[in-house]
């Protein structure tokens, strides 16, 4: 009876052990896809410091852009007002060159991203569109995936003071402004066209149509 419980005290103390070693074996393995940043070169736009990773770094720095060969290969942009959002955003969500759109969180942080085919570089670019402190900033990258070098750009950043509702309600008002600029920049030139030659307003007016891309955001 008394070798029994020996025994049995044994093999707990020996499980014990393993879940031991485990968890010790647990703490000190890395996740595969882990970067150690910490080493990487930092660059200030509009106030908010970057990490840029390897590859990446030297590149063209002003005050509120970054870019490394252009904003196709490389970029990081601070869209500041309604017109320089307009001009981005606006332009690429209801281009017919979107290739894909799709809304999500990481780090705290919302994100919409758009991927686009561009004619200027002949390949895919992905622009990450996220509100970092009060501005939103937008990275953009040749590629269709974000890669963890990308994500640990975003996760190096501080949180947004913009709530979700405000972010995407800013992104829907620049498609709007986007489009009806368009228009009426359409609309003029079709009148100056018609008018000289000496067509009617009714029939130099623009017949230009653009697509809304839905922005879904919390109520």
């Amino acid at each position: 009876m008394l070798n029994l419980e020996i025994e049995i005290k044994n093999k707990d103390y020996l499980i014990l052990i393993a879940f031991l070693i485990l968890f010790i074996l647990m703490i000190g393995i890395k996740p595969v896809n882990a970067i150690d940043s910490s080493d990487w070169e930092s660059v200030n736009v509009t106030n908010v410091t970057f990490k840029i990773p390897p590859g990446m770094e030297g590149g063209r720095l002003i005050e509120t852009s970054y870019s490394k060969g252009n904003v196709f290969h490389f970029g990081i942009r601070s869209l500041e007002n309604d017109r320089d959002l307009a001009n981005s955003f606006g332009d690429e969500s209801t281009s017919d060159d979107l290739i894909d759109a799709k809304e999500e969180t990481l780090s705290n942080h919302y994100l919409v991203v758009l991927t686009t085919y561009v004619n200027v570089c002949k390949s895919n670019v992905t622009y990450v569109y996220l509100p970092i402190n009060e501005t939103i900033f937008v990275i953009s990258f040749n590629g269709t995936e974000i890669t963890p070098e990308i994500e640990e750009i975003i996760n190096n950043t501080p949180e947004s003071e913009m709530s979700k509702k405000e972010f995407y309600s800013k992104l829907e008002q620049s498609q709007k402004d986007y489009i009806n600029a368009r228009i009426d920049e359409e609309s003029y030139t079709s009148y100056m066209r018609g008018y000289r030659q000496g067509e009617s307003d009714e029939k130099s007016s623009s017949n230009v149509r653009y697509r809304y891309l839905p922005i879904y955001y919390a109520k």
